[in-house]
Order: C-alpha cells, then structure tokens, then sequence
C-alpha cells in the first residue's frame, strides 16, 4: 500500500554544510565545530540520486545548507533535475548571487530561489549573520527579479525567521519583500535547534507573544497592497481557529503541514536519508529517542542502499505506521482535546519520540490559557 500511497513527492536535500557566513540560529552550525567529520556527495552520487528520485515520482529537489552554491557543480545539478522533470530550488543567504549567476539561475538554468533574511534592516539581519551580510541579501534579491523580469516561470521568494531581534518590526519583512517585487514570503519562528542553542536566551520569542505577532501581520497584510503570497509556517489549525473567531481572514494565508515519511524526506550533505530535519543528525535527541523506540534510521545511506530501499525500507515504513496511527496524539495533551487533530491538523510525531507532552509549544500556550479550541478547558 505504501507503493502506492506515498512517495517522496518533495526532497529537501543538503547539497553541503560549508558556509560562508556563521549565523546564530543555523541548524547545520554543530557539523562545522571542530572535529566533525562528514563528506558531502559527489556530482556522479547526486546525479545517480536524482534518477533514482525521478523513477519514484519525485516533483522537487529543495537545496539547502549550509550554502548550496559553495557547490560549483550546482548549476550543472539543476540541470540533470530539470532533464528527468525534476523542479529544483535553492535556500541561500543570497553572498554569491552575483549578475552571472542571477542570470544563470532565472534564464539558462530556471531555479526556484528563496533568499534567507534575519531582519527587514541591517542592523537585524547582520546582528545574526554578521556585517554586510544584509545588503548582499537584497541585492541577490534585486539581482534576481532584475534578471527574472515579467517571467513567472522562476519563483523568486524571501525565508524570514522571526526572532527576539525583530519582533518589534515584524511587518518591516513584508515592507522590503514588497519594495523588492518578490512572489512570497515565507515566516518562520526560531527555534532551539543547533547553533541556536547556544544564544537561546538572546533569540528565542516567548510563546504568549506569537499571537499577537502574528495579528500584526495579518492586520498589515491584509490592510495594505502586497503583490506576493504570504506563508506562515507556525499556523496550526488551532491558531486558524483562535484568529478565525477574532474575525480575521485567512483564506490567502497557507497553512503548514508536516508531511515527512510521506511525501517528503531529508537527505543530508552525506547521503543520510531521513524523514525530516527534525529527526535527523540535525536534532540528535529526537534521533535518539527514536532509535530507543525502534526506528533506526542509522543504516539510510544511499552510499549504502537505493533510495528505493530506503523509502520503502522497515524505518521509513515504521515511522509511516506511527504517523498514520496517529498513536502519538493520544500522549499530546493538547491533541486530546483539540477537534483538528483528528481532522484538518497532523500534528508531528518528533515531540512523541522525545517524550513531549505537546505537539507544537504554541498549541501547548493556547491550551494552558484555554484559547481557540481549548476554551472550555477553563469554563
């Protein structure tokens, strides 16, 4: 049934963990300490990998990092995608977009690019990935929508984290993203995975303080003129219904669903296959926890295995059963009592395997105040 059911329709794929700037809250930052050893995948691996990926269905391969364009043989990589039907994308910090290769990128080699921004201003952004680093960002950014021109076949994007450092103006990021004529945002929290452990205390947002974030948004999104989509990417089901309740409209705002082990996977620099970044190397606990619960994704190599093998392997087929069961939402506290997680919400099962008594910290804060779904835990 797996065959036919589910396939890795997305494939986030981290085409290396070098980096060229060292920011606060990278995910990959503990791959670079010293002392860590890894390889990433050659030319010849990724092209064998992306056949492989064609032959199972594959849309999209999403390149992250690290930053994928320290990989010279990128350009020729979106090549071979495109060859077998594949779309490709790349996540970067914008630093090496030059005219050349925005020219490249938007006209001989069509990628979907988004641009990472930390803040709306430099003084935000370079607080967390160091000086300069914002003005090579936007220019990437007016670089490829320069290069791009009226042409809709290039999907140019922002990835906006929100953070302690620009809570204050949050609706500065789609003030810029409209100036610079880009075709969606995408919003983000940060979040305690790797080097953000470290500046938890400077970065983190308390939780009580999303809500009202994230009614400054809508309010300045929906007031004004804005030419692009608009993703946030921390709107779970009971947060639609808390904000649906107020009288806001949501209906131009994507929510975020978590698909990983069925439609889509992560395979890191190495050739390591997972469901997701969040129960990879990347979380090691959760990895952990995992393995101690029988899913040992510790042979999921493609240097080792097909990704046939591996997508239809026992912890790949383990994790899908788990998911599918919807058994961990019986230990979510929240989930219990919440109507959309047995419905329109699928909440992830990472925080199961780590022993977590919520789905997601926010449903957690709505549900210790009794909001949205959970009202009548307080009448």
């Amino acid at each position: 049934m797996d065959e036919v059911l589910y396939y890795p329709e997305l494939v986030r794929l981290d085409a290396t963990w070098r980096c060229n700037l060292r920011c606060k809250h990278c995910q990959t930052g503990m791959f670079r300490e010293p002392g860590s050893h890894y390889s990433d995948l050659s030319t010849e691996e990724l092209e064998e990998l992306f056949k492989q990926l064609s032959r199972l269905g594959t849309k999209q391969v999403g390149f992250l990092g690290g930053e994928p364009l320290l990989r010279h043989d990128l350009v020729s990589l979106a090549r071979t995608l495109h060859s077998l039907g594949i779309r490709p994308s790349i996540t970067s910090n914008g630093w090496l977009i030059n005219d050349r290769i925005a020219y490249v990128l938007t006209q001989e080699v069509p990628v979907d690019i988004a641009v990472s921004l930390d803040g709306p201003d430099h003084s935000r952004h370079d607080n967390i990935r160091g000086k300069g680093s914002f003005e090579r960002a936007v220019k990437a950014l007016q670089r490829l929508v320069k290069y791009r021109g009226r042409s809709r076949t290039v999907l140019i994007g922002i990835s906006a984290v929100i953070h302690r450092y620009c809570q204050s103006n949050v609706t500065g990021y789609l003030d810029l993203a409209n100036e610079l004529g880009v075709d969606y945002m995408v919003m983000a929290i940060v979040h305690p995975v790797g080097t953000a452990k470290q500046y938890w205390d400077e970065l983190s947002i308390d939780q009580g303080q999303i809500l009202p974030l994230t009614r400054t948004i809508l309010k300045y999104f929906q007031s004004g003129e804005f030419s692009f989509s608009l993703r946030l990417n921390f709107l779970t089901p009971a947060m639609r219904d808390v904000l649906s309740g107020e009288g806001w409209s949501l209906g131009g705002i994507a929510p975020y669903y978590d698909r990983a082990g069925l439609y889509e996977c992560y395979v890191q620099c190495d050739g390591r296959v997972f469901p997701s970044q969040k129960i990879s190397e990347m979380v090691p606990e959760a990895l952990a926890s995992a393995a101690h619960l029988g899913l040992d994704f510790s042979d999921n190599s493609i240097r080792k295995k097909s990704m046939q093998a591996i997508w239809f392997g026992p912890s790949f087929e383990a994790y899908r059963r788990l998911v599918l069961s919807k058994v961990h939402i019986a230990n979510y506290q929240s989930c219990q009592r919440c109507p959309f997680s047995q419905s329109s919400c699928f909440p992830t099962a990472v925080p199961f395997l780590e022993g977590a008594p919520h789905a997601q910290d926010f449903c957690a804060y709505l549900y210790n105040s009794g909001l949205g779904p959970f009202r009548s835990k307080v009448a």
